[in-house]
């Protein structure tokens, strides 16, 4: 999981990393897109205003207020304009007062006195003005004014023209932003002044319409339930009209949303393969941990068989004298009872030879028992089969066992060996096998530590509680130096002089009692001796068998 898991780490910091600076490179292109859209067409919109109430200025200033209040003079301006720009269709020429003075039309003209309209007081403050669009007849397109201030001898007047506003809404409607992109025009009260994508003109637009800014305003909004547009807002004429040019939100950031399928697919056939290579990876690893191990298992099975094979060799000598022994016994015997079944008549009536025949056959059979027993404690030490297998046994018996083995050896380098046994002491859960191998290694160093000045060896074995044994080897050898002690249990470590010692005794000692469920501990002190107390368990942790674990 851990090696899976690092490859993706980088993968999603560069994904975030990414995702944040893509999103806000295409945020910042959608936006430079529309504000440049926006100022555009606010430029032409509002070069067309000013250009309609530049040509209806000089038309004015061209033929004065005093001609153009004879009607001929007023139609004929109206005629040029229309001629040379085709939007103008109706003139009005007003005094000061709001008083119309001549008239092309009737819609000017329907009121006399247009004092009180805001649009003429408008134009009198601030010398133009273009009105919101209306509509002079149900079929026909929709109609603005657009007034100018006019100066002669003093006196104020007012000219006023109606425009059509099919120009208008072309530049409008000419802007594309994509398949959902649309502009329109929209007044302070909210109302379409140029139609909008769904065809609505002069209708509430339902838009709530901001106070007035400067430059370009990007919002995000919901034009409808579940319709997401990000949009562009500018004021036109002097803050009169709004110019709205918007675009979905999904259309607009549809780069950023096929990157991000694009990226997660390229995660997922990456994080795929990153999963496929760890899995194979991990399982022909762990196939190689697995064979490595029973390779070690096996290795550690023949070192320790050949830690045994060499004490079994150190202890031949010893050994052999103890069945040289019985064995001359024997023959001497044989060789008597030779000489007494040589006459079998005196053999069977002679008491006395009879009494010194069965003494012979008890002393055969005696010797012979003792040396059965050495080569069963030979054979039991050196076994194999049942290596490793945990089971309940009697641990005081194993320890008579191995020390009947090494006190022969003992005795020829002046060491006494003292046996201490609980005679209470439970049934232990160990490998007896191991636990020979860890006792006879144990006294085997405490007899080769005082060879030269001799000393005692005291086997000790008392309960640990409800749960435990302990089993204690004391001598009152050298003891081990202060610097060594923290390296004792280390591997090849020995302070034996060469060709005596390979350093793998206690080590395989060590691994064989943490094997066990149990713990081993030294004490020592030099000059005074050294004590190993080995802590065993007397049934297997949870009633099952102990974690095993090597050294």
């Amino acid at each position: 999981m851990a090696i899976v898991a690092v490859p993706f780490v980088p993968y999603v910091l560069t994904y975030l990393v990414f995702y944040y600076s893509y999103n806000e490179s295409l945020r910042a292109q959608v936006i430079g897109v529309l504000t440049g859209v926006v100022e555009s067409h606010k430029t032409s919109i509002d070069d067309f205003l000013s250009e309609r109430l530049a040509n209806l200025r000089n038309s004015g200033n061209i033929t004065g207020p005093a001609g153009l209040t004879q009607p001929e003079v007023l139609r004929g301006s109206l005629d040029s304009l229309h001629r040379t720009y085709g939007n103008f269709e109706e003139l009005a020429l007003f005094d000061g007062q709001g008083r119309v003075l001549t008239s092309t039309g009737d819609h000017l003209a329907a009121r006399m006195d247009q004092s009180a309209e805001t649009w003429f007081q408008e134009t009198i403050q601030q010398g133009r003005h273009v009105s919101d669009m209306f509509r002079i007849g149900p079929n026909l397109p929709p109609r603005f004014l657009a007034s100018v201030k006019l100066k002669q001898q003093g006196r104020d007047f007012v000219l006023a023209s109606v425009v059509d506003s099919s120009r208008l809404g072309v530049l409008v409607e000419d802007i594309r932003l994509g398949r959902t992109g649309e502009a329109f025009i929209i007044n302070r009260q909210g109302v379409y002044q140029t139609r909008n994508r769904s065809g609505r003109l002069i209708e509430p637009s339902g838009l709530k319409t901001p106070m007035p800014f400067s430059g370009v305003r990007i919002l995000e909004a919901e034009a409808e339930p579940g319709r997401a547009v990000i949009q562009a807002q500018v004021w036109l004429e002097g803050g009169q009209w709004l110019l709205v040019c918007r675009q979905d939100a999904a259309e607009a950031f549809a780069p950023l949303h096929k990157a991000q399928w694009t990226a997660l697919a390229i995660g997922l056939l990456g994080g795929l393969a990153v999963v496929t290579c760890t899995v194979l990876l991990v399982r022909r690893l762990v196939a190689r941990w697995i064979q490595a191990d029973r390779e070690k298992e096996a290795l550690n099975q023949q070192i320790i068989q050949s830690d045994k094979l060499a004490s079994l060799g150190l202890l031949v000598t010893g050994v052999a004298h103890e069945i040289n022994n019985p064995l001359a016994i024997m023959m001497e015997e044989a060789g008597w009872l030779e000489d007494l079944i040589r006459d079998e008549t005196q053999c069977v009536a002679d008491p006395k030879a009879r009494a010194e025949f069965e003494r012979s056959l008890g002393k055969i059979k005696t010797h012979g028992r003792r040396c059965k027993e050495i080569t069963h404690m030979l054979l039991s030490f050196g076994r194999r089969s049942d290596t490793g297998r945990l089971e309940s046994a009697q641990l005081n018996d194993l320890v008579k066992n191995v020390v009947g083995l090494v006190e022969r050896l003992a005795r020829s380098a002046k060491v006494f060996i003292n046996l201490d046994l609980d005679g209470t002491l439970p049934l232990t859960y160990i490998s007896p096998p191991e636990m020979e191998q860890v006792l006879m290694n144990l006294l085997k160093n405490a007899v080769d530590a005082m060879e030269e000045t001799g000393g005692v060896i005291v086997v000790r074995t008392r309960p640990d509680g409800a749960d435990g044994v302990t089993l204690t080897v004391q001598d009152n050898g050298p003891g081990i130096p202060a610097a060594v002690r923290s390296r004792i249990f280390d591997p090849f470590f020995t302070t034996k002089p060469v060709g005596k010692g390979t350093g793998l005794g206690l080590s395989i000692c060590y691994g064989l009692v943490e094997r066990m469920g149990g713990r081993i501990e030294l004490h020592s002190q030099e000059g005074r001796g050294t004590t190993f107390i080995i802590h065993l368990p007397v049934r297997p942790p949870n009633q099952g068998r102990p974690a095993r674990t090597s050294a």
